[in-house]
């Protein structure tokens, strides 16, 4: 685009912009203009085409608008100059008045409750806070190099935002103002009431005692009357218990009767049943039927005896029933039975008989019956002709249905009367007794009515007794209600009596409140709309400035406004702190932010904490779909899911944000909303999309300092959510205690989850009590559930309280266990500090940004913190314990960034962290700490006195006034305040000090005593004496230091061998390697690889072209468990990054999977990436002392050693591992040491020791003697000789072979050092074993390197003592510049200028240099009035 303007601008067109076909229809469009305004000129397309470009040119206005701040700004201004070369518009900082303008111009129309003259000065007031803020954004950036922006739309937020709280808090103030003035008249009024009811009562319980004597008396006729009615009801309920005994026994007999009776019953129902079973159409069939069967024929002669009938007289005759014949009884069926059957009612009589003459058969008749019944199975017994009863209503049956109806009902009948015969005895009994019984019931209830007489005189004086009983109880009751109301009264108002005060102090002070509104509204507006990107301590400035700025400008406020207290309750801090939001000040406040500040947030989270909370805190909306709610920049979904989560209303967290944010998501940000009807939209990339008010955007970025540009930072709230120094100590306390004693921890964490819980209830019933009390109707006093109400709400009220009070005990006794655990924490605070310092440090040579390498993330340390932990000595008591694991855990994270830190910053990292120590255990101020990195580079030559010592340099002279001026420690001991007139008394003794090879081993002049006794400070303040006046000394005096504070093993050399880094490192834990001039990993890699199997590894070497590669042999080793090594990614940025989402966001990857990268320092290696790899440097340790032992432990091992069995084997070892440290360790001194900076590395002594091996096995092996001349030439011209490029260190080299590599080295009495020292460099002899052979094992030499000096003296390299001062004061002065450069700056300090700042100072320079302006009419006018030369005319210019 910039392109195609640059190209319009430069030349009026775009050369290819538009077709033919098009070009010929402008020409087309624009031919009668081209005719009439040029007729002169050819009618063709050119012509008339340039024409119209012509048109164009003069028509045309092109506005563009660039951010100055942008790093692209210079690049543009370069590539594209007439972009740039044409008007140019700054628009700079609106001046404050502008500001006022605009704040009245908004706030103008909107109601404030103050004058209008407080009104204009709340106009000018937030006009000077954006100022304010303006200012100290300068100041900020200059002493923390953090870049903060203000913009006129943050102005326009704070307005905005002043509106909308100002409304809020406003009402509130008003609510609680009403609700609190009606609780205090309920009160009032129930006050009253209650003096009323006491007067009342008084008189009510007169009346009462009048009625009570009245009803006695009423009382004591009534007992007289209801004794005589007892006697009476005594003699009745005598007669009524002999009259219920008899009932009992007369009922006793009845259900005995009634029991045979129900026996008889059924066969009485049998014999209905038969007869309802005959149907006219039988009868009418035997009457038909004229010579019935003999069984139906005596069927009717037993029906005619049954029913006390006529039969003919008793005579036998033959029969046939059932085919059988027999001699039996005559029947009647001709003579009698069949006038019977021809009756109408033949059915119905004998119904009637069943029903009313059933109980007058008699045994007579069943006598009659029984031969035609009687059967019997036992033919003996059996004396009926028939072998069935003669009137089987089987048989019968056959005949005909009535036959058998008959049959069954006679039969039944029988039965029924042998059954009854039994019972009616007992019912003739029965009522003969219940006769009696009636007789008795009656002389019952003649007594009984005589009693009621008697009792109803009784229940009259009892109704009369009970109405004054009920008089009198509606009087007591009255009384009683009266007291009871009185009562409650009393403790409902003694239990508000706390509320009542309270209310009635805050009811004076509403008016104030809202008067003073307007000025705490606006102060603590702006902590929220600008406080965001500063750290705590500038917000604290910040916000102080705002309160001053708010009484200065006469604007009614508080002198003092608590920011988080007005905008949240400790339940909303409580419940923050549940999901996972640390509980420090600034985290609290930067939670504010997020939740209350009318933009998305964007929050600088270079520890995670942010992120956590937010996804804890949105995790009911993030379950519901997470693919869509979480995401990075880069997605390929992301217009997806700013769609599908804004649709549906849920959150965006968008994550690792850098510098600069896609452009599609700017309407988003600037909530450009479309309302189309009752529907929501927003654009985003020309698309409507639906967009719901619920929904929220979280932004984070893990940059520690992050550039934003000024528009970025108007669309959002910046906040930075760094982690503080004691915000990560109670993070880590909790962590430690949760390892420790977990039990205590688990309830410290219930205990505050109750808290919270508690705080929440308690401040919603302390609402509930006033918003009842004051919606109540009518009398408080009269509504006793209201009182009820309100007495339970203040008794849960007064239960949280106690509920809040045992848990602030059971805290306090918690936390003083956990405090014995608190210095753990500290130090692990201070050294995860110390490791984010290590990020702010710049090469001091090349200005290369090598901290950025350093990244190390918190989870990182927490790994690291909770290694030292569990792997440190338990034991006890508590202190011991601690003492360890604060011992290990100092030593474990040396360790662990001692590991990736290039050589020159390693002593700077201890330093940082033993003044670090000191300076939080309160032994050290920042001031003391200043003092040694600055000395008295802060005071001015020609302002001070000069020296009187001339073996002191100026520098010198103003360090020594300097020390003589500071107090060190809290208590600001004036210890060096007599220096410069102990120097002046003894300054021979000084001058000796001074020129002292190692002063900060010897006694200090008139100090020693002083310094060693001073158990805290002596240490310290002997190293700010050797900085002051030898700074050429100091990085020994500060390891003497460290090794005193923190101990020994912190300045021994130590090696981190591969073995080691590998079983740290897992398949999504990489380990990168910062390369530096000369090394490189890969032999080594391959070595552990080929003991692991894994060998052959895959090599990429990163360049254009290479991701394609890397990425297949990445994806092929996640499958099979390959290891890969990346080399040179710093020309790979970009796959990078690609590696850091692959290695986070791959399901499955195999165990055994390792990536080895290597790469140079880039500041644009991608931070993810850093904050999850093992970081390992492989730059030559510093001292010979340490090369030595790096030697011994990674490139000579026992194996090596044991590679050739010949004792001058072992022995050229050791003196090529010298060689190897002595020209490694000569290039610290610059030219002096080389005069080109070779390259030296541990493949050239790798190649060495292979050509000595394979020369010693073809000669002393085979007892040929060495051949000198071969080796020297093959280590000193081939080997390192072939990296030497000048002719005077390749002499140097050659000597030192001659030296070193010949017999000499063989002799005992051999040593490296040719010059008189305490310690000579010899060579380690074998031990002997008790067999009496020699042994050489690789402990001896490494024994052996412990006792070389950890400080070498220039000699032991060729050199005069004189080069180490050049060497040593390189080194000390860049260490303290770095260290002053990973501080905070401070304010007016020279120290720490910007790019910018100095290429203008260097401008600025320059300019003064320059002559005059060339102003040729001037220099043409000074010329005419020269005089010529002698004898010749003065023409001047013609």
């Amino acid at each position: 685009f910039l392109e195609y303007m640059n190209s319009l601008l430069a030349t009026g067109e775009v050369v290819g912009l538009f077709a033919k076909d098009e070009r010929d229809g402008m020409c087309g469009e624009v031919r009668n203009d081209f005719v009439r305004d040029n007729p002169s000129l050819e009618e063709n397309l050119l012509n008339m085409f340039n024409y119209f470009m012509d048109r164009l040119r003069d028509n045309l206005h092109i506005c563009l608008c660039f951010s100055p701040v942008n790093a692209k700004f210079s690049i543009r201004a370069q590539k594209f100059p007439a972009i740039f070369a044409v008007n140019i518009n700054w628009f700079m900082s609106w001046p404050e008045a502008a500001l006022v303008a605009v704040s009245s111009a908004f706030l103008s129309s909107y109601k404030v409750d103050c004058t209008e003259e407080d009104k204009q000065k709340l106009y000018a007031l937030t006009g000077s806070f954006q100022a304010l803020v303006r200012d100290m954004t300068e100041v900020y950036f200059a002493r923390m190099r953090k870049y903060v922006y203000v913009t006129p739309k943050s102005f326009l937020c704070l307005v905005d935002f002043y509106k909308q709280l100002y409304s809020i808090k406003y009402e509130e103030i008003n609510s609680q103002e009403r609700s609190v003035n009606v609780g205090l008249k309920k009160l009032q009024e129930a006050s009253e009431f209650v003096e009323k009811l006491k007067v009342q009562l008084k008189e009510q319980e007169v009346v009462v005692r009048a009625e009570e004597k009245k009803t006695s008396a009423l009382l004591d006729k009534v007992m007289i009357e209801k004794g005589k009615a007892d006697k009476k009801a005594e003699v009745v309920n005598g007669q009524k218990t002999d009259c219920l005994a008899e009932a009992a026994k007369i009922n006793n007999e009845k259900a005995e009767a009634q029991v045979e009776l129900d026996k008889a019953l059924p066969f009485l129902h049998d014999a209905e049943s038969a007869c309802n079973s005959i149907q006219k159409k039988d009868i009418v069939e035997i009457k038909a039927n004229r010579k019935p069967l003999d069984i139906i024929k005596l069927t009717f002669d037993g029906l005619q005896i049954l029913m006390n009938k006529k039969v003919v007289d008793v005579k036998m005759e033959e029969k046939s029933i059932n085919k059988v014949n027999a001699q039996f009884l005559a029947d009647s069926y001709e003579d009698y039975s069949s006038k019977e059957v021809s009756d109408m009612n033949f059915l119905q009589g004998i119904l009637e008989f069943a029903a009313n003459e059933k109980d007058n058969i008699n045994d007579e008749t069943c006598e009659l019956l029984d031969p035609y019944l009687r059967y019997n199975e036992d033919a003996a017994k059996n004396w009926s002709p028939f072998s069935h009863p003669v009137l089987d209503p089987q048989l019968a049956g056959k005949a005909s249905g009535a036959a058998a109806g008959l049959c069954k009902f006679v039969g039944a009948m029988v039965q029924y009367h042998g059954a009854a015969k039994i019972v009616k005895p007992k019912m003739d009994a029965l009522k003969i007794a219940e006769a009696r019984l009636a007789k008795a019931q009656a002389e019952l209830d003649a007594a009984e009515e005589e009693l009621n007489a008697v009792l109803k005189e009784v229940a009259e004086l009892d109704a009369e007794l009970r109405k004054a009983q009920a008089a009198m109880k509606q009087l007591q009751d009255s009384a009683a209600a009266m007291q009871r109301q009185m009562d409650a009264a009393n403790r409902l108002l003694s239990g508000l009596s706390g509320e009542n005060a309270r209310w009635t102090e805050d009811s004076k002070n509403f008016a104030l409140r809202r008067k003073r509104l307007v000025g705490d509204v606006s102060c603590v507006c702006a902590f929220v709309v600008y406080c965001g990107p500063f750290n705590s301590e500038f917000r604290d400035k910040l916000y102080s400035n705002f309160l001053s700025e708010t009484q200065k400008k006469a604007v009614p406020g508080h002198t003092k406004v608590e920011q988080v207290g007005f905008l949240v309750d400790q339940g909303t801090i409580g419940e923050w702190a549940l999901e996972g939001l640390p509980s420090d000040e600034l985290s609290i406040q930067n939670a504010i932010m997020v939740t209350r500040s009318s933009r998305y947030p964007l929050m600088v989270d270079p520890q995670g904490q942010a992120n956590r909370w937010i996804k804890s805190r949105e995790k009911h909306r993030i379950s519901q779909n997470p693919q869509m709610c979480i995401t990075t920049l880069t997605s390929k979904n992301l217009k997806d899911q700013i769609e599908f989560t804004m649709g549906d209303g849920l959150c965006l967290i968008i994550e690792n944000v850098e510098n600069e944010v896609d452009p599609m998501l700017d309407p988003v940000m600037d909530k450009a909303i479309i309302k189309k009807g009752k529907n929501l939209y927003i654009n985003v990339s020309d698309q409507n999309m639906d967009y719901k008010e619920k929904f929220t955007l979280y932004m984070t970025s893990r940059l520690p300092n992050p550039h934003f540009s000024p528009e970025l930072s108007a669309k959002l709230t910046v906040i930075d959510f760094t982690v503080t120094l004691k915000g990560l100590e109670q993070q880590l306390l909790g962590r430690l205690i949760s390892m420790e004693q977990k039990s205590l921890e688990d309830t410290l964490v219930a205990l505050e989850e109750d808290v919270t819980n508690n705080t929440k209830s308690l401040q919603l019933l302390d609402k509930q009590l006033l918003e009842r009390l004051s919606n109540s109707q009518g009398n408080l006093l009269e509504d006793t559930e209201l009182i009820e109400v309100l007495a339970n709400t203040k008794a849960k009220a007064k239960e949280v309280e106690g509920k809040l009070k045992e848990a602030d005990e059971r805290k306090i006794e918690i936390n003083e266990k956990r405090e014995q655990f608190r210095p753990i924490a500290t130090r692990g605070s201070i050294m995860y500090f110390n490791m984010v310092d290590m990020t702010n440090v710049v090469n001091p040579i090349t200005a290369q940004p090598s901290g950025w390498m350093y990244n190390c993330s918190l989870i990182q340390f927490q790994e690291q913190f909770d290694i030292s932990i569990r792997n440190s000595e338990k034991c006890q008591p508590t202190s011991k314990r601690v003492d360890k694991i604060i011992h290990f855990l100092t030593y474990q994270v040396y360790r662990y960034m001692n590991r990736g830190l290039f050589e020159r910053d390693k002593m700077m990292f201890k330093l940082m962290v033993t003044l670090k120590v000191m300076v939080v255990g309160g032994n050290l101020t920042l001031d003391d700490v200043m003092l040694f990195l600055k000395a008295g580079s802060s005071l001015d030559k020609n302002a001070e006195r000069l020296s009187p010592f001339r073996w002191m340099t100026d520098k010198v002279w103003l360090n020594t006034l300097q020390l003589s001026r500071h107090g060190f420690g809290p208590e600001q001991v004036a210890f060096f305040r007599d220096i410069v007139d102990f120097i002046a008394k003894n300054e021979g003794m000084w001058r000796k000090w001074f020129d002292e090879n190692e002063p900060e081993s010897c006694p200090v002049p008139e100090y020693e005593e002083r310094i060693v006794s001073e158990r805290s400070l002596g240490s310290f303040v002997r190293l700010a004496l050797v900085r002051a006046l030898r700074e050429d000394r100091t990085s020994i005096a500060c390891a003497q230091f460290i090794e005193t504070k923190l101990g020994p093993r912190f300045v021994a050399p130590v090696t981190d061998a591969i073995v080691d880094i590998y079983a740290e490192s897992a398949a999504r834990k990489p380990v990168l390697y910062l390369l530096s001039a000369g090394t490189d990993p890969a032999s080594v890699i391959d070595e552990l690889a080929k003991k692991k199997k894994k060998f052959p590894t895959d090599k990429v070497s990163m360049g254009e072209g290479q991701e394609k590669v890397a990425r297949k042999k990445n994806d092929a080793a996640f499958m099979n468990g390959g290891w890969v090594i990346l080399q040179n990614c710093h020309l790979g940025i970009d796959y990078m990054c690609e590696v850091e989402e692959r290695l986070l966001k791959t399901p499955d990857i195999d165990e055994d999977y390792r990536l080895w990268i290597t790469c140079e320092i880039s500041p644009r290696f991608p931070i993810g990436l850093l904050q999850i790899a093992i970081k390992v440097t492989l730059e030559p340790p510093a001292g010979l002392k340490a090369q030595l032992y790096r030697t011994y432990t990674t490139m000579i091992t026992q194996e090596t050693v044991d590679k050739v069995d010949h004792e001058k084997w072992r022995t050229l070892l050791y003196v090529m591992a010298v060689l190897h440290s002595v020209v490694q360790e000569r290039r610290k001194f610059g030219p002096i040491g080389w005069c080109v900076p070779y390259e030296f590395n541990n493949s050239d002594l790798d190649a060495s020791l292979l050509f000595l091996e394979k020369h010693l096995s073809t000669t002393i092996m085979v007892m040929q003697p060495l051949s000198w001349v071969t080796i020297q030439y093959m280590v000193a011209e081939v080997q390192y000789g072939g990296r030497i490029t000048d002719d005077l260190d390749r002499e140097l080299f050659v000597t030192y072979a001659a030296r070193w590599l010949s017999d000499e080295v063989f002799k005992p009495s051999f040593a490296f050092n040719a010059y008189q020292s305490d310690y000579n460099y010899k060579i380690p002899e074998p031990f002997t074993t008790p067999g009496g052979f020699q042994a050489s094992d690789i402990a001896v030499y490494r024994t052996a390197i412990d006792t070389i000096p950890a400080v070498d003296s220039p000699m032991i390299f060729g050199l005069h003592t004189n080069a180490d001062l050049t060497y040593r004061l390189k080194e000390a002065s860049e260490m303290l510049a770095t260290i002053l450069e990973t501080q905070p700056k401070e304010t007016g300090a020279g120290a720490g200028k910007s790019v910018d700042e100095i290429v203008k100072e260097q401008a600025l320079d320059l300019l003064s240099k320059m002559p005059p302006d060339f102003v040729e009419e001037e220099y043409r006018a000074q010329i005419t009035r020269l005089k010529g030369p002698p004898r010749l005319d003065e023409k001047g210019f013609a």
